[in-house]
């Protein structure tokens, strides 16, 4: 399938990295670079990491979709670790736009992270532990919107969803 691909993060709102314009070079370089923790400018996540997938709700309003795109398609990785969220309100305001979203999640229950305090070697966050208390409304919102969830050794699944998703044709 021959779409137009762009790139995004969500720290506390949707943040477009690339333009999708099917340059498939630029979306792996934005994936490679961009998407690394502390390369995003803290004032564009407020300093947490969590991720708030309420806020995928704001795909409706700020022209990530041209008017005329009939097949609206968002693939999130993330490790599905985030605050409790409406998930009727974000299911709701995403169908209402005709947005799909199909879900990978990465991680597990084993996850760690390093902390590299400027001068110092690196640590582990002896207080980290993985929080997937909201699992479920992730899975939900996913598949309420037409979409679906996988984790990461679904990945082939993830990539036929999207594929049977965008159907044929750029629109």
């Amino acid at each position: 399938t021959n779409l137009p691909l762009a790139a995004g993060a969500l720290p506390q709102s949707p943040l477009p990295l690339t333009a999708p314009n099917g340059d498939r070079q630029l979306f792996l370089a934005a994936i490679d670079h961009l998407t690394t923790p502390g390369t995003l400018p803290e004032h564009l996540y407020g300093g947490r990491t969590a991720t708030d997938f309420s806020n995928l709700s704001t795909l409706t309003s700020t022209h990530f979709f041209l008017p005329k795109t009939k097949r609206r398609i968002v693939v999130v990785l993330s490790d599905a670790e985030g605050p409790s969220f409406d998930t009727a309100a974000t299911v709701s305001t995403l169908k209402h736009a005709h947005i799909r979203l199909v879900f990978v999640r990465f991680g597990s229950s084993t996850d760690r992270i390093w902390l590299h305090p400027p001068g110092q070697s690196p640590v582990i966050d002896t207080k980290f532990e993985p929080d997937l208390s909201d699992l479920g409304e992730v899975r939900l919102l996913a598949g309420e919107t037409g979409g679906a969830f996988y984790d990461q050794r679904g990945i082939g699944g993830a990539i036929d969803k999207v594929q049977q998703l965008a159907g044929r044709g750029p629109d």
